[in-house]
């Protein structure tokens, strides 16, 4: 079950982050004339997309093991909702998934079991991007993302 947010909270939102943006921009331009946008979500002009309802991407795989990152994204479940969530590295060292211990080859899913089950819990599915691979059967040593991934 999605939960939708409600027009006021939209607009609390909106107003906020608007504020945040024109604040950061008058301090930039040196003004200090103060403007309030403010959003009517049931007033909107022309037409307008729920695509994010669908899917969000969120970076990197490793990161949603973290409880913070975990309390955050039920938040926005909770508040926002959507089906899908994308992020890639599910195959990166940090995940241990694939390691070698004298000369065999070893496997252990642990970490993507939390963190599929952890999505799961919140009624998101793993859009998965097989991206990205462990160090140990990289076909070269060239990084790429600031170092992190082969």
């Amino acid at each position: 079950m999605f939960i939708s947010v409600n027009s006021m909270a939209k607009t609390t939102i909106f107003v906020l982050v608007a504020s945040l943006a024109v604040s950061v921009c008058a301090q930039i331009s040196g003004t200090n004339s103060t403007r309030v946008i403010a959003a009517d979500w049931q007033n909107v002009k022309g037409p307008k997309s729920e695509l994010f309802h669908e899917c969000i991407d969120v970076g990197r795989a490793a990161e949603g093991l973290r409880a913070d990152w975990q309390r955050q994204l039920k938040m926005c479940q909770d508040e926002i909702g959507f089906k899908y969530l994308r992020f890639h590295g599910i195959l990166t060292d940090d995940m241990g998934v694939y390691s070698e211990h004298n000369g065999e080859s070893q496997h252990n899913w642990q970490y993507v079991d939390q963190l599929y089950d952890a999505l799961l819990d919140l009624h998101i599915r793993p859009f998965v991007e097989l991206s990205f691979m462990p160090a140990a059967i990289a076909s070269g040593t060239r990084r790429f993302f600031g170092g992190r991934a082969t």
